[in-house]
């Protein structure tokens, strides 16, 4: 068993009954954001540590282009040369936040 499982369990253990709800809908909440991790595709290779588009962007997120437009700020959006471009490791940092 790995450090993680056993922190993990002990962390389900400790929790006292009336309360497991709420941490049943915290893991349901983390298993969306593994399942997009997991699923996403790795950045454009063109643009390893550079900056991409919208739709690259939507991409390696597992999300659609109109929710990366959406959600520019938090992302890290730029304007640049007229259009928007997301810099790789800004996402990457955001995807390994877990607030995907």
């Amino acid at each position: 068993m790995t450090e993680w499982t056993e922190t993990l369990r002990a962390i389900v253990d400790s929790v006292p009954k009336d309360e497991l709800h709420d941490l049943a809908a915290e893991l349901a909440r983390a298993d969306v954001i593994l399942r997009q991790r997991i699923t996403a595709p790795p950045a454009s290779p063109r643009a390893p540590d550079g900056w991409i588009d919208a739709t690259e962007a939507g991409e390696m997120m597992g999300m659609s282009r109109s929710w990366c437009y959406e959600h520019r700020e938090e992302l890290g959006g730029r304007h640049i040369g007229g259009a928007v471009r997301y810099s790789v490791r800004r996402i990457r940092s955001y995807l390994d936040r877990g607030t995907a």
